[in-house]
C-alpha cells in the first residue's frame, strides 16, 4: 500500500505538522525553554549539560518552530543550530506507518 509519494523532502513537508523531536543550540536555553513550553504544544523540554543545547520533544515540529521566531525576538536569543532528530528516512518510513495506523 502507498503511504506517501514523492521525494523526502515533500514528504517531509506533509509531515511537518507531525509530533516529532528538535534540538536547539541557543545562547539562552532557560528563556526559550520556559516560553516554548507556554507557547507551543511541548510535551517536553530537556536542557543538556552543555548548558546550551535544548531537547524538544512536541505533537506539532511546525508549531514549535511558527513560535520560536517570535520567542527569538521577544527573548532577544540566538539560535546557533536547529536540527530535528528525525531525519532518516527509516524515522520518517515510521512516522508514516503510525499515521496509517491512526497512532499519531
Amino acid at each position: 500500500r502507498l503511504l506517501a509519494s514523492g521525494t523526502p523532502q515533500d514528504v517531509r513537508q506533509m509531515l511537518a505538522d507531525s509530533p516529532g523531536n528538535l534540538v536547539l543550540r541557543t545562547d539562552q536555553p532557560a528563556a526559550v525553554a520556559s516560553r516554548l513550553l507556554q507557547a507551543a504544544p511541548v510535551t517536553q523540554v530537556r536542557l543538556d549539560k552543555d548548558g546550551e543545547t535544548i531537547e524538544i520533544t512536541t505533537q506539532s515540529a511546525l508549531a514549535v518552530r511558527t513560535a520560536l521566531a517570535g520567542i527569538l525576538q521577544e527573548t532577544g536569543a540566538t539560535i546557533r543550530e536547529r536540527h530535528s532528530t528525525d531525519e532518516s528516512l527509516r524515522n520518517l518510513f515510521s512516522t508514516l506507518m503510525r499515521f496509517h495506523r491512526g497512532e499519531s
